[in-house]
């Protein structure tokens, strides 16, 4: 039996009706993932939404010393995280990325975030606010190929809203 990827379509739904503004991005029903999108700006907004309720990945950009700068980081409750993030001045745009089927476990946010951290030190496109310093952390087998499909599908997505760090 070959697989063979298949077309799909990525959801987008402008907020506030503005490109640039707060935005979701989805794949539906082929994937259990919802991505919220949004400038520096909508930090209040957002801490007002379901998603910042929910455990979750979330990344920070802007750039530091003239240089695309990355900050991965994961919550159980994504608002008390974000909220310590907000005095950090130097981000200008934040990505939440949640399971909608379920909420993620610790050890399932663990390795997303030292994933998306070892793929953006690999890719040579951005600094990493918060570098991996200790050997990422593995999962069984089954657990690895979930989250690898969930992974693939958010960093799709990521493309797909123009930020391109892995």
């Amino acid at each position: 039996m070959t697989l063979t990827h298949k077309p799909f379509s990525v959801q987008i739904f402008l907020i506030d009706a503005n490109p640039d503004g707060m935005l979701t991005a989805e794949i539906p029903f082929q994937w259990t993932g919802h991505v919220l999108s949004f400038p520096r700006k909508d930090i209040k907004r957002v801490l007002e939404r379901e998603e910042a309720q929910q455990p979750g990945i979330y990344l920070l950009v802007g750039e530091r010393e003239e240089q695309k700068t990355l900050y991965v980081g994961k919550g159980g409750e994504l608002l008390e995280h974000i909220k310590e993030q907000e005095q950090q001045e130097w981000w200008s745009t934040g990505v939440l990325l949640i399971n909608q089927e379920y909420p993620l476990s610790m050890l399932y946010l663990s390795y997303l975030q030292d994933q998306l951290r070892k793929k953006a030190e690999n890719g040579n496109k951005v600094i990493l606010a918060n570098p991996l310093d200790v050997e990422p952390l593995r999962l069984d087998e089954s657990a690895t190929v979930a989250m690898e499909g969930f992974l693939d599908k958010f960093i799709f997505v990521l493309l797909v809203l123009n930020f391109k760090f892995f």
